[in-house]
């Protein structure tokens, strides 16, 4: 039974291939129709699928060129402003001007440098030139200076111009020239002395070279110790002094003056000529120091109980030709009075450059360097310049010299 149900089934599904494979091809048949008749509005959405694809491709591609070109223009700017933000060219251009700043300090400190050594050397030059001692002197150099035009800075020489055109003669400033004496170092030198009879010696220096003494004279030395037979003494451009009298500043000054009197003679110091040399010696710093007594410290050494070593102001006259040779120290005492004398009459401005230019003219002579008269002669010849040789004679005869009246000339 079941088989036959099993068989009557299996040709009823045969049977009904035939008509299914029928329908199925006329479905697909249709279907193709369908498809045929709507093939070309397929194709037209397709191109224009394609043309709406290649528009966006356009766009985008368009964008993608505007957006490189960008990138080009900004990469090309880049590199441009990257030439001066390079660190390498940064850091040259930053040596470069480092470089440039430094040569211009350098040229600026070099030109304030250069006009600051300028304006030391002139000032040097300045203060050198009135090293003389003597205000003439020291104005000469200065015009001098002015004239030659070694004074460069326009102030500085209108400035001393208008000094020269009102100084009065005989006024002005000047110093004494360095080097004219150096202290010998030993163990009576101490600091308080020195430091006394330096200030003392240059400021005594300078009225010398004021007065006329030559400035060209050799550096004296100055020994403060023990002195051998004596206290004080002037020997081979030396000035020896006992340590116990230094601090009187006149023995330093009186030594001193035997150097600027006689380091440019080789007289031997004898006879008359030490006799005047000696009386100059105490009387110029007697005439310095505004003082006639001469030696007041030392002589508590020298002579204990007796108030100085020797007086200028004195009436003392001239005896004998024996008492002009014999000695000195007295014979300078009779000297010197008659030069304090002279200073009472006329001033020590008058009559301290007449003693000095009468010393050197005499030092011109040595023939007659001994001879009383032909120093006083000298002194006359020198007053009369400014007509006070009258005063000196009448000065001479009180004092006991008598003058040749032909030459007014005074002899022993």
């Amino acid at each position: 039974m079941r088989r036959r149900e099993f068989v009557t089934q299996l040709a009823g599904a045969v049977a009904a291939l035939p008509i299914a494979a029928l329908v199925l091809a006329l479905a697909n048949s249709k279907s193709l129709a369908q498809a045929a008749k709507n093939e070309p509005s397929t194709e037209a959405l397709r191109l224009e699928l394609d043309k709406e694809k290649w528009r966006d491709e356009r766009e985008m591609r368009v964008r993608e060129l505007a957006l490189k070109e960008r990138e080009l223009s900004l990469r090309e700017g880049e590199q441009v402003s990257s030439k001066w933000f390079n660190p390498l060219f940064v850091a040259i251009c930053a040596a470069a001007l480092a470089a440039l700043g430094n040569l211009l300090v350098t040229f600026f400190n070099g030109r304030t440098q250069l006009k600051l050594e300028t304006s030391k050397a002139e000032s040097t030059r300045i203060l050198e030139m009135i090293k003389t001692g003597d205000t003439e002197a020291a104005a000469k150099n200065l015009e001098f200076l002015l004239g030659a035009g070694l004074v460069v800075e326009k102030d500085q020489a209108i400035s001393l111009r208008e000094y020269l055109d009102r100084r009065q003669p005989g006024k002005g400033p000047s110093l004494p020239s360095p080097g004219r004496f150096a202290f010998e170092s030993t163990t009576d030198l101490t600091a308080d002395i020195q430091t006394e009879l330096q200030g003392k010696l240059e400021a005594y220096i300078a009225y010398l070279d004021k007065i006329g003494s030559p400035p060209d004279l050799v550096q004296a030395k100055i020994k403060i110790g023990a002195v051998p037979g004596q206290y004080a003494r002037y020997q081979n451009n030396t000035l020896e002094i006992d340590s116990r009298i230094a601090r009187d500043v006149f023995v330093a000054l009186r030594e001193y003056s035997h150097h600027a009197l006689t380091s440019k003679t080789n007289n031997p110091w004898t006879g008359n000529f030490a006799g005047i040399e000696s009386g100059l010696a105490d009387y110029f710093p007697a005439s310095f120091l505004n003082n006639p007594r001469v030696g007041e410290i030392s002589a508590e050494i020298i002579r204990p109980g007796q108030p100085y070593l020797r007086c200028l102001d004195n009436r003392l006259k001239f005896k004998t030709t024996k008492a002009l040779k014999d000695d000195p120290w007295t014979t300078g005492e009779i000297w010197g009075g008659a030069f304090w004398e002279m200073r009472n009459r006329l001033t020590g401005d008058v009559i301290d450059p007449i003693l000095m230019k009468a010393w050197w003219s005499l030092l011109d002579h040595p023939s007659k360097t001994s001879a009383p008269k032909a120093f006083a002669a000298e002194v006359l010849a020198a007053a009369k310049l400014n007509q006070h040789d009258k005063t000196i004679q009448t000065i001479l005869r009180n004092r006991g010299f008598s003058l040749d009246k032909a030459a007014s000339v005074p002899g022993p």
